[in-house]
């Protein structure tokens, strides 16, 4: 095609995720093909000091646009799951609306759910937008974040990048946007389902040694993948175009 043509005799061509090197290789495109991961946010906000006890209710964290896609239905139903089964828990969820349709929907979708089921006192769904030091802030005081993506076209995920290095254990679909920070996160199977994710964080909880050796892994991916370590990629990719 006319676009890989052109896209074959540029100097370089970055991309965030194995996945896209694989696709452009599918047009004939390997030579000026970079690998650069997205860079992880370090970390911005207050400690809460908090280390999850089995003992006291468990808390859940998600984060990223009120979308379909993102799984906060998928959520939902675990967070509903959980407390039936005997396991008090309660869910933070900063997920602002975005101005797609779908996004409003998708809010109307969940509240109803949230509503059906009685757990307002469960829930705190924030759709305002935050800084990046209320973000770290609010979800530092969870136990396990959780992003159930169904299906996405995203390659990368820039939510993710946010969430590292917070240090927490993360459980995540299998996709290939996360593909890149795989070994640091707990994966269930694409597209995600509830009664997945209830069995994935029903058995975290049961081996705190696991979640805080993950916890430790999220955190030392966002420090391999740091902002300075990215811009040093980078800076060290123009410079040799320069030469």
């Amino acid at each position: 095609s006319h676009a890989a043509d052109a896209l074959k005799k540029v100097a370089a061509i970055i991309v965030h995720e194995k996945h896209d090197v694989e696709r452009l290789a599918g047009f004939g495109i390997t030579g000026n093909v970079v690998l650069i991961p997205h860079a992880a946010m370090p970390f911005k906000g207050q400690r809460s000091g908090r280390v999850f006890n089995p003992e006291t209710e468990l808390k859940i964290g998600t984060f990223g646009f009120l979308l379909p896609h993102k799984g906060l239905e998928v959520t939902l139903t675990a967070l509903h799951s959980l407390n039936y089964r005997g396991i008090p828990t309660s869910l933070t969820a900063l997920c602002s609306i975005h101005p797609d349709p779908s996004s409003q929907a998708a809010y109307d979708r969940v509240t109803d759910l949230i509503s059906r089921w009685d757990l307002t006192s469960k829930v705190r769904l924030d759709t305002g937008y935050k800084t990046v030091e209320e973000i770290h802030t609010e979800l530092d005081d969870v136990d396990i974040l959780v992003l159930p993506y169904t299906e996405t076209e995203e390659s990368s995920s820039g939510v993710l990048a946010m969430l590292l290095g917070i240090g927490k254990p993360i459980i995540a679909t299998d996709l290939a946007i996360f593909s890149g920070s795989k070994d640091a996160l707990i994966t269930i199977p694409a597209p995600a389902q509830s009664e997945d994710l209830t069995t994935a964080i029903s058995e975290l909880i049961s081996n705190p040694n696991l979640m805080r050796e993950k916890g430790r892994t999220a955190a030392q991916r966002a420090l391999d993948i740091s902002w300075g370590a990215i811009g040093q990629k980078t800076t060290d990719l123009y410079q040799s175009l320069l030469v």
